[in-house]
């Protein structure tokens, strides 16, 4: 039968002295393949990432700057035995749309920009997404008592009666249409007029002969006419 061959107390201490040696050596010659990052590590656009690790086998993680995403790629860096290496495909940070989610009202136009958007109102619309109608009655544009009605970039007047134009700023010439008769001189009033008969006349409008035999004015049997 086969038997193991046995050694003496001072043989196993010798072969387990080469053993750890050995051990040691090939540690030693592992450590002379690997090599640590000397070139200066990749810069990714739109991106930041603290001091690079340059130690074999290490990692450095990048982040995208603020308002900027991951679009494609791994933000991870590797050094490699001595070389720099994206863990997957090289990182594209892109700009965020802040249009994407439709922050201007009321017809304005987006425009993006870096972690943040800027809005292009139309015409009676203010404030950061346009969504404030602006007050066109806010310089009391009516006149003579007249109310105004805010509408989108402009107004309208709603006049007392009398006054008229786009303000209520005229007074309507009651006179126009000649309503004073009989020679009588018509004067303009705020939504009336009144009229200064001729001698001979009276009413409103001058269109009543006064009866000037209404004294009885003729005598002895006299007939007034």
């Amino acid at each position: 039968h086969f038997r193991p061959r046995e050694f003496d107390m001072g043989t196993r201490l010798t072969l387990w002295a080469c053993a750890v040696l050995a051990a040691n050596i090939f540690g030693l010659f592992q450590s002379s393949l690997a090599q640590n990052c000397t070139g200066a590590a990749p810069v990714i656009a739109n991106a930041s990432s603290p001091a690079a690790n340059t130690t074999d086998g290490a990692a450095t993680t990048f982040t995208c700057n603020e308002g900027y995403e991951l679009t494609s790629g791994n933000l991870t860096l590797l050094c490699d035995n001595g070389t720099w290496s994206w863990d997957g495909v090289e990182p594209v940070c892109s700009d965020i749309d802040d249009c994407g989610s439709s922050p201007c009202k009321n017809g304005a136009t987006c425009t993006d920009q870096v972690n943040d958007y800027m809005c292009t109102c139309v015409p009676g619309y203010s404030d950061k997404n346009c969504s404030t109608d602006i007050d066109d009655c806010s310089t009391n544009p009516c006149e003579n008592g007249a109310t105004c009605n805010d509408e989108v970039n402009d107004y309208n007047c709603t006049c007392v009666p009398g006054y008229s134009d786009k303000n209520c700023s005229t007074d309507i010439d009651d006179c126009s249409t000649n309503p004073c008769e009989n020679g009588a001189t018509c004067n303009d009033e705020v939504n009336d007029y009144n009229c200064t008969c001729v001698p001979g006349y009276s009413d409103k409008n001058c269109s009543t002969d006064i009866d000037d035999c209404s004294t009885n004015p003729c005598q002895n049997g006299g007939t007034c006419a």
